[in-house]
Parts: structure tokens; C-alpha cells; sequence
């Protein structure tokens, strides 16, 4: 009964640690690359800019377009999808790993464009 009760615990210490990022907020910038999937050879990295409004929401500018974020807290990896609809189409989601938020990878398709993977890390500022 006492391990039961020490692993309920230690279950909880970790939603709650992994769900911190979130839940908190705040705004980050993230370099990734890409490569698109259906031309290979249209690759390169760029910088975006992730906003997390503590409330399973938020914005992100730099991918195609900008739009917004809808968040999943997944006890081990961490998964938001983005959309935009306001001049082209931007769909994709990315699934962060590690602990707060620093890396993710993912899929974005964007219209007109293609297919892309990307994978990103977060940075102190865009073009450092």
C-alpha cells in the first residue's frame, strides 16, 4: 500500500512538472529546419515564435503564416497543433521533448508550399 501511494505521488510530481510550461506562459523563439516532403531538396531553417497563454492556447508567427496554438499536455511528450486560415492554409502539429518545451519536431503543411517536417530547439532570439 505504501508503494502504491509513493509511485501515485511521484506520478503526480511529474504531471505537474511537465505541465509547468504550459501552464505558466509565455512567448519563445525557436530555430528549426526543414525539409519538405514532397521536394527533398527544398530545405533550409528559419526562426518562429511561439506564444503560450497558460490556458491550453496561444499564437505563433513565423512557420508559413501566423495563427494559433491549441495544446495537448501528453505526460511525456508534450503536443500542440497550429492553424491558420487568414490568407493561406497552415495545419501541422509538433511534439516537444525534454523538459520545458526546448525541443520539438513535427509536420506543417502549408498552402501554397507543400509538405514540411521540421525540427527546432528554442534560442534566447531570432538570428543569434
Amino acid at each position: 500500500m505504501k508503494a502504491m501511494v509513493k509511485l501515485a505521488v511521484l506520478f503526480a510530481t511529474l504531471l505537474l512538472v511537465t505541465g509547468v510550461a504550459f501552464a505558466g506562459g509565455g512567448c519563445y523563439y525557436y530555430e528549426f529546419s526543414y525539409t519538405g516532403l514532397d521536394d527533398p531538396t527544398n530545405s533550409g531553417q528559419d526562426c518562429a515564435y511561439l506564444c503560450f497563454d497558460g490556458n491550453n492556447s496561444g499564437t505563433f508567427e513565423g512557420f508559413c503564416e501566423s495563427g494559433d496554438l491549441s495544446l495537448f499536455l501528453d505526460f511525456l511528450n508534450p503536443t500542440l497543433l497550429l492553424y491558420s486560415g487568414d490568407t493561406n492554409v497552415e495545419v501541422g502539429y509538433l511534439t516537444f521533448h525534454g523538459s520545458w518545451l526546448n525541443v520539438f519536431n513535427g509536420i506543417i503543411y502549408c498552402s501554397p508550399g507543400g509538405r514540411y517536417t521540421v525540427h527546432g530547439h528554442k534560442v534566447d532570439n531570432c538570428g543569434a
